[in-house]
């Protein structure tokens, strides 16, 4: 036969669930900080690839103005390949950066949709367990009244 439960056994069960609750939501929290930090790392790239991107155009800018003003249309045609060349390293990597961000934005809004749920749960078993506390203080209350009454 089972031990009837007291109040005095339930609060520090529901004590106890609350913190592993707490620590649960403290370790996705942690996990979310992974999250951020490698968006701005994948940001700071970004810019950083963006500056590049920048300086390339300038550099063939520079080396086309230099080709036409020589007239020297095998550097024209060279230029223009190392365009070709570059635009299709720009794409790719620029394809790379953008499927990172979106696949971070994701893992973020999975995330803060799961804390947010397990928050709801977590408030509403907190209140089912402190009916159950409060109904078995009611009882064994009675409990008391009633034995003092019989004496």
């Amino acid at each position: 036969m089972s031990r009837p439960e007291c109040y005095l056994s339930l609060e520090l069960e529901q004590r106890m669930n609350l913190q592993v609750r707490i620590m649960t939501i403290q370790d996705y929290m942690r996990y979310g900080g992974v999250i951020d930090k490698s968006d701005d790392d994948r940001r700071v790239k970004s810019f950083g690839f963006d500056k590049h991107t920048e300086d390339m155009l300038i550099y063939f800018t520079r080396l086309l103005d230099k080709a036409i003003e020589l007239e020297n249309w095998n550097l024209v045609k060279k230029t223009k390949d190392e365009i070709s060349d570059f635009k299709k390293k720009y794409t790719d990597k620029k394809k790379s950066l953008h499927e990172l961000e979106l696949h971070y934005e994701e893992l973020d809004d999975k995330l803060r949709e799961w804390l947010m749920e397990y928050l709801a749960t977590s408030l509403e078993r907190t209140q089912n367990e402190s009916s159950k506390i409060d109904m078995q203080m009611i009882r064994e209350n009675l409990n008391k009244k009633k034995r003092k009454k019989e004496k």
